[in-house]
């Protein structure tokens, strides 16, 4: 879009009390390759000193069709020069939505990092790195070389491990972080749950000869092995070297899931309880709600204790705390 811009051509040609916003304008819109090659402080500068640059949105509407074509590009060069790496750490549907919402954005330059690749084919926006960044000194040196200054937490709620070394390793670089986590679920009339500390203390509310459909990942199931019960677990992609013993199996199932769906499910396999992670999230509480209807109990993983700092439980309120974070770059 900026090669249509040939500012020599241009002064005067707009009406004659916004010559100064015409020539401002065609000064950035020309020097455009410089203000990319030169960087943001660069761009910056510019901006500052070209005051009437800030008018050019308001004004354009009252400019010639070339005035207006300046406009624009002047203003989409000095947001390009001017935006900001972002590093997104994902798995959850937070994380999706607010990449995509920063996919739409150009002040920023998101990338968006999955710990495994289940979760990045459901994945719609942004630059993607898979796996680990190679313990402390690999993430460190990721946000040193890329210049990365932002970080949103939007991992799993269980993903405590990462959180708190997240936490810890934002605040050594002197990077800002977020750590976004939704609410948890709570009861509802007729729901028949008893909460839990931990995977070992869900282990002991199973009962002999009992199938247990169990929906809390791959970490619980050793805790809950051994007990006599039958366990279905659920993954999006099975371990390939198949169920660690002759008390269990594993599902193949990819979210989401009907509240129909899931009772199908359960009638069919004869699930006596539910084993679950208090995830939270409307899309996949529709287990809990087939719980209910069909009088089955559940067993309530508790969340663990996240580390100290700035957190938000919804998309709106990160992008918020990003728009803050932008204003007092």
């Amino acid at each position: 879009m900026f090669g249509i811009v040939e500012h020599p051509k241009i002064q005067g040609t707009g009406e004659s009390r916004f010559g100064t916003v015409n020539s401002h304008a065609s000064k950035i819109a020309g020097s455009g390759t410089c203000l990319v090659r030169k960087g943001r402080r660069r761009a910056v500068r510019l901006f500052e000193q070209s005051r009437s640059a800030w008018r050019l949105r308001t004004r354009r509407r009252r400019l010639g069709t070339r005035g207006r074509r300046i406009a624009d590009a002047a203003v989409a060069l000095m947001i390009r020069a001017m935006s900001r790496p972002i590093l997104l750490l994902a798995g959850s549907a937070e994380a999706r939505e607010i990449a995509a919402r920063l996919g739409r954005d150009a002040r920023w330059e998101p990338t968006i990092s999955y710990a495994d690749r289940p979760r990045v084919a459901r994945h719609d926006a942004g630059r993607v790195r898979l796996g680990g960044f190679g313990g402390a000194e690999g993430f460190l040196s990721y946000l040193r070389r890329t210049g990365t200054k932002v970080v949103v937490d939007a991992t799993h709620p269980f993903a405590a491990r990462i959180a708190g070394r997240t936490a810890r390793l934002c605040e050594e670089a002197g990077v800002d972080r977020l750590k976004v986590v939704r609410p948890g679920w709570t009861e509802d009339p007729g729901d028949d749950w008893t909460r839990v500390p931990d995977a070992a203390a869900a282990g002991a509310t199973l009962a002999p000869g009992e199938t247990v459909f169990v929906a809390s990942g791959r970490d619980p199931v050793s805790a809950l092995r051994g007990r006599g019960a039958h366990l279905i677990c659920r993954r999006i992609e099975p371990p390939s070297e198949g169920f660690p013993g002759p008390d269990g199996e594993w599902l193949r199932g990819t979210p989401p899931f009907s509240v129909g769906d899931e009772i199908e499910l359960f009638r069919g396999r004869g699930v006596r309880r539910l084993v679950v992670k208090d995830a939270g999230g409307a899309a996949s509480r529709t287990k809990l709600d087939a719980a209910r209807e069909l009088g089955i109990p559940v067993t309530m993983i508790d969340r663990p204790r996240m580390p100290p700092g700035g957190t938000v439980a919804t998309v709106d309120a990160a992008m918020a705390w990003l728009e803050a974070q932008w204003s007092d770059a």
